[in-house]
């Protein structure tokens, strides 16, 4: 029989996951859902998004997930009403 899995590893790749998507850059507390706004308004490198929303301003740490975000070919921007 296959041993369970670790369910305390299961929750905590869950959250992480939840507020990866949230938040691209948590020191200046800014969502997904601004920066691919940014992108679809023109904004074409890191320097650029800093300039326009405020990412990557702290640590640097969301600067990775900001270049794959602009590196994704071009797709709308699908915002959900709450």
């Amino acid at each position: 029989r296959t041993p369970a899995p670790d369910h305390t590893v299961a929750i905590a790749n869950h959250w992480r996951l939840y507020f990866a998507a949230m938040y691209v850059c948590l020191c200046e507390a800014v969502p997904e859902a601004a920066v691919r706004e940014a992108v679809a308004a023109g904004a074409r490198d890191v320097e650029a998004l800093a300039e326009a929303i405020g990412v990557c301003r702290g640590c640097g740490a969301c600067r990775e997930l900001l270049e794959e975000i602009l590196d994704e070919p071009s797709r709308p921007l699908v915002v959900r009403a709450a």
